[in-house]
């Protein structure tokens, strides 16, 4: 300590201090990016000390054999997002092997969250489901999901080629020829066939079109030869030439490979997509409305369906006379203002029967809805179409060509009231 320093000494000193002042300005500048890395540390450790959900977890029983009963047993259910929100109120009905039963409804209904119930998506606020007699809880839940074949309203296709979209998720052993045959029962081998690479181009879900992706679903879903198909608005979105391929394909996938009837749940607003069911459970307002309907292809209009439709619009569909049915929607409603206020400016339809008793021909009436339903004699159904949502009629020339079928109210009637009503 002579007060003296050698120029090494200095050069050392003044490279540390400006060593020390960047370090210190670097920490400052820094602070904020290490409290957020801190803070999102901490959850990352949290999350990773939680245990395994039970969706990724593979524990409980696996059945011997799958028969396809499936029982909905007094379900209530509520989203975590709304629990103030009933979106199913004490549903049940059941489904035996082998059976086709489609879940009809207005939307909003609970038509497709009784489908995620059925997945395990979601848990029951109260009531049971089972699976052959077995509560579903208690089934491995990544086995179960290896039993379930399911075609929904969108499918998506990932971004690889044709023959590994179709094979995805198929837990078992299978060839090119297994690929092919799923595929030709979808109704998707000839499209595939003639593109570039066959089953070996490349798509994603943006390359095909919606009846494209959802026949190449319904192969992926028939390629597992699940014991339980679940289709959740298969046609919903497809225009008439795609459902037409789309829904032979389904009739196809409907009726098992010959050895089994597959159980079959079908969520579905078309009425071509239901005219086979076996039974039909109506959906409203998160209750059901009724569970043994059936439709009649001679009579559309004296089915116990076709009557519980026209409950859903709170209007009463009566039938007199010997020779022809005559049909009229009469005002019988608490909300008949409401009603004709929101459809005075839509005009009804008549159905005459062709030669084929499911084929029936629409006419256009020009009376419109203004003051009372109008009252329609003898005919053979009456009805709502979606296209004639405008003041002024169609051309007859337009429609007398039309096939309709006999029951089309069932869908065509509450469709037009809950988007009329909802319009304004």
């Amino acid at each position: 300590m002579t007060g003296q320093i050698s120029a090494e000494q200095l050069t050392k000193f003044v490279l540390y201090s400006e060593w020390v002042v960047h370090s210190t300005w670097w920490v400052g500048d820094h602070w904020a990016s290490l409290m957020q890395a801190i803070g999102a540390s901490e959850k990352v450790f949290n999350l990773l000390d939680l245990p395994p959900s039970t969706q990724l977890v593979s524990k409980g029983r696996k059945l011997p054999e799958v028969r396809g009963r499936i029982q909905f047993n007094d379900i209530c259910f509520q989203y975590p997002a709304r629990p103030q929100v009933p979106v199913l109120r004490n549903v049940s009905f059941s489904i035996f092997p082998g059976e086709l039963v489609a879940v009809v409804g207005l939307s909003g209904s609970g038509k497709s969250t009784i489908v995620g119930l059925l997945l395990r998506l979601y848990e029951p606020s109260h009531g049971q489901i089972l699976i052959d007699g077995v509560p579903l809880n208690d089934l491995d839940i990544k086995w179960f999901r290896h039993q379930l074949g399911v075609v929904s309203q969108e499918p998506r296709l990932f971004s690889m080629d044709i023959a590994s979209n179709i094979s995805y998720g198929c837990s078992r052993s299978i060839t090119t020829q297994d690929i092919e045959k799923a595929a030709k029962q979808a109704n998707a081998h000839d499209f595939i066939m003639a593109l570039p690479d066959g089953y070996k181009t490349i798509v994603d879900n943006v390359r095909l079109s919606g009846g494209q992706k959802q026949r190449i679903a319904i192969a992926r879903a028939l390629l597992r030869d699940p014991a339980i198909l679940v289709l959740d608005e298969a046609t919903s979105a497809l225009d008439s030439e795609s459902e037409h391929l789309v829904q032979k394909a389904l009739d196809r996938a409907m009726r098992g490979d010959g050895k089994r009837k597959r159980t079959v749940l079908v969520i579905a607003h078309r009425l071509s997509t239901i005219r086979a069911a076996h039974r039909i459970v109506v959906m409203h307002q998160g209750q059901i409305a009724e569970a043994n309907g059936k439709l009649d292809d001679e009579t559309g209009a004296s089915s116990p369906l076709y009557r519980t439709a026209q409950d859903l619009i709170s209007s009463v569909l009566t039938c007199e006379g010997s020779d022809g049915i005559e049909s009229g929607l009469l005002e019988e409603s608490r909300r008949r203002n409401t009603l004709h206020r929101k459809l005075k400016r839509m005009y009804s339809t008549s159905q005459r029967p062709l030669a084929r008793k499911d084929s029936y021909r629409r006419v256009a009436t020009a009376g419109a809805l203004t003051g009372k339903f109008r009252r329609m004699g003898n005919l053979e159904g009456l009805g709502f179409s979606r296209d004639w949502l405008g003041p002024q009629p169609p051309a007859p020339s337009r429609t007398t060509d039309s096939p309709l079928p006999p029951a089309q109210v069932l869908t065509t009637i509450p469709l037009v009231v809950d988007e009329s009503l909802s319009a304004e």
